[in-house]
């Protein structure tokens, strides 16, 4: 995981004054580039790949269903 750590520490090093506004978008996405970040992270529960119904990453009703079928 060096992206998500590179990406990790860069947030933390620029990271704004407590209260303060964060990071618009395009900051953010300078930082992911710098970071190494290539796409959106790949979302699992028990080992398993969860998405929404286009292929894209989960809403909170898929990720309540995964992990109540990984309770079951």
């Amino acid at each position: 995981m060096p992206a998500f750590r590179k990406m990790h520490d860069l947030l933390y090093a620029n990271q704004p004054a407590e209260g303060g506004d964060g990071p618009e978008d395009p900051e953010l996405l300078e930082r992911a580039e710098q970071a190494g970040v290539g796409g959106t992270p790949t979302v699992l529960v028990a080992g398993q790949e969860v998405q929404n119904a286009a292929g894209g990453p989960p809403g909170i009703a898929e990720l309540q269903a995964a992990i109540a079928a990984a309770a079951a």
